[in-house]
């Protein structure tokens, strides 16, 4: 039975005819099946902001049924769009605008070493806090730089180094200067201080010469005098280089003469009589050394003579010898012998005598 107008008998599709005409295509017509539904005319097309949120399958939107750039907000309700409605791994690059992915859209932890590239980090990224002890960021250029205090330490094009005169007593550890680290100095020479303090080199490998100091400077000088001196240290008192100044006093001398083989005694010129200056070993034979210091000048023809007890003379001190006078003579000593200083009569005068004596050559 068609479908009529029960009123007037006329046939609805006749009715609707335009309608559907407008909707399907003409040639093909439409087989209702849900399946094999014919292609829609160009004429019907989805009004902006019509497909809303409650039309839309969850999962339906994959990455392929988006073309690049298609979404516009013109084509999307507010709100539409939910976390649902995009399937995982289908935003890609090409889905997002520039520029709109802000600080907000990303998670905590998100941003990996893997997701930086290569030179991708600028100076202008750059916060304060990545730096560490003896790292800063210069508020300049944003770069990172090693701290230097510019008076010990300073940085020289790229290169990190030690500031030219800034290392000084406190930089150095006690023993740390070796003799490795002086500088080579001529062989014989030694470092003293210098003018103004400055240390320099003298040279003291003059032969024989010594160091020694003139109040101000240590000088190698040397050895002049009464005294010489070898490269070996040996020294030597010239020949007739020791003087009656030269000698200890009278009590000294003869200190030293008696603590050894030998005596001492002063004598007057008015004595009147020998005075035995070494008595006699009833023994043995002695050799003498006899000296004598003319302690006061003898006048007035006065003389001395040391000899033994048989009259034989080892030194005669001789008439008008002047005080400070120093006389040397030697001898053997027979045994049984004593020795004596015989003053001669008159005048006037005083001499010490003092002998050393050893066990004569048999």
């Amino acid at each position: 039975m068609g479908l009529e107008d029960k009123f007037g008998k006329t046939p609805l599709r006749r009715i609707f005819r335009p309608f559907f005409e407008a909707l399907f295509d003409p040639e093909n017509g439409h087989d209702h099946d849900g399946v094999n539904s014919k292609t829609l005319s160009p004429a019907a097309v989805v009004e902006n902001d019509s497909i809303i949120t409650a039309k839309i399958q969850d999962g339906a939107v994959t990455g392929d049924k988006i073309a690049a750039n298609a979404v516009t907000t013109a084509k999307l309700a507010d709100g539409a769009v939910t976390g649902a409605k995009i399937p995982a791994q289908n935003i890609t690059t090409t889905h997002l605008a520039d520029e709109n992915v802000t600080a907000p859209k990303i998670a905590d932890g998100a941003v990996t070493a893997g997701k930086i590239g290569a030179g991708a980090v600028t100076a202008v990224a750059l916060n304060a806090d990545v730096a560490g002890n003896g790292i800063g960021l210069n508020t300049g250029t944003n770069a990172i730089e090693v701290k230097v205090d510019d008076a010990t330490i300073e940085i020289s094009g790229d290169t990190l180094q030690v500031k030219a005169g800034s290392v000084d007593t406190t930089q150095l550890t006690d023993d740390a200067v070796t003799n490795d680290k002086l500088a080579n100095i001529t062989q014989g020479s030694v470092k003293v201080g210098g003018a103004n303090d400055a240390p320099t080199d003298l040279d003291a490998s003059g032969d024989g010469m010594i160091l020694i100091g003139d109040g101000t400077d240590l000088k190698s000088v040397a050895v002049t005098g009464d005294v010489t001196i070898t490269n070996a240290g040996v020294t030597a008192i010239g020949a007739g280089k020791v003087t009656s100044a030269m000698l200890a006093s009278d009590a000294n001398l003869a200190a030293v003469i008696a603590a050894g083989f030998g005596a001492t005694q002063t004598v007057a010129q008015d004595a009147g009589s020998a005075v035995e200056l070494l008595a006699a070993d009833p023994a043995e034979d002695r050799a003498c050394l006899v000296m004598v210091l003319v302690k006061v000048s003898l006048a007035g023809g006065a003389a001395f003579s040391i000899q033994d007890a048989g009259g034989t003379e080892m030194l005669a001190v001789p008439p008008d010898t002047a005080a400070d006078t120093v006389l040397t003579g030697a001898g053997v000593l027979a045994a049984t012998k004593a020795l004596n200083i015989v003053p001669t009569a008159g005048g006037a005068g005083e001499i010490q005598a003092f002998v050393l004596s050893l066990p004569a050559a048999g």
